[in-house]
């Protein structure tokens, strides 16, 4: 799978990710390329078509990991490798937009601080 090995060459050498970063997200993306095999997007030893991946695979392939029941931390990193990955490969802009896991981490970050001032009062 070239363009996920180059992937993680590129958080190892270029984004200087920690060994145990990498090591996860290389397992990460290896999980969800399989889970699109499963799909039927990808045969055997080729790589899915980063650029044809839609919406409702990334939707499925997150609903598949909370059925499992992973922990909540787990499901953010392997969302944070996958927005990496799309980011790399230029694929769906991104998972995030699909399954709206992009947010506007500025007005979270105001409204959680503005919550926990008005709890002082």
């Amino acid at each position: 799978m070239a363009a996920l090995d180059d992937f993680i060459d590129y958080l190892r050498f270029t984004r200087h990710f920690s060994p145990h970063t990498v090591k996860a997200y290389a397992n990460d993306t290896a999980e969800f390329a399989r889970f699109l095999e499963s799909l039927g997007l990808a045969k055997g030893d080729t790589e899915p078509d980063w650029s044809a991946v839609a919406r409702d695979q990334v939707a499925a392939y997150l609903l598949s990991l909370t059925k499992r029941r992973l922990a909540r931390r787990t499901i953010a990193r392997r969302v944070a490798a996958l927005r990496s990955l799309f980011r790399y490969t230029g694929g769906m802009d991104a998972v995030a937009l699909a399954v709206g896991l992009v947010s506007d981490r500025g007005s979270w970050t105001k409204r959680r601080k503005r919550k926990y001032l008005f709890s002082l009062r």
